[in-house]
């Protein structure tokens, strides 16, 4: 499979990323998939792609909170137009589970445990930002300020 890798809308940098999300899959570079493969492998499945200046990989998560009965209905909520709020993941199901995917964003997120974060730290791998902010990810600030 090829894929075109373009910069973000925040550089005119051509850098190719170690780790890439899109779309609720993560882009792996071959020094990404050295550190963290044997973490994930049960987690998904790795599909090999190739982009202009090398090749790489497209990891496909198929660990999914709620088919683990890992998604805490009680920190889970929507605001008065039904749209969802919050929500929350029990740590004692999805703690030991280093990346998944949850049906109640649409499988857009991609949510990890501390030893994930920890490889990709370790490793010095860039591309990706952690937040404990589910909701809001990229820490945005979305309408007025109050």
């Amino acid at each position: 499979m090829k894929i075109l890798l373009r910069p973000s809308e925040s550089t005119t940098l051509n850098v190719v990323p170690d780790l890439a999300e899109v779309d609720g899959k993560l882009f792996f570079s071959k020094k990404a998939y050295q550190h963290l493969r044997e973490l994930v492998d049960t987690e998904g499945e790795f599909l090999p792609v190739t982009y202009k200046g090398g090749t790489g990989f497209i990891f496909n998560i198929l660990t999914i909170a709620e088919d683990q009965n890992g998604l805490n209905e009680k920190l889970t909520g929507y605001d008065r137009h039904r749209n969802l709020s919050n929500f929350s993941f029990r740590e004692e199901v999805m703690g030991k589970t280093p990346i998944f995917r949850a049906k109640i964003d649409h499988y857009q997120g991609i949510f990890c445990n501390e030893s994930f974060k920890n490889k990709v730290n370790e490793a010095s791998l860039s591309g990706v930002n952690f937040s404990i902010d589910l909701g809001n990810p990229m820490r945005e600030t979305y309408g007025p300020l109050q």
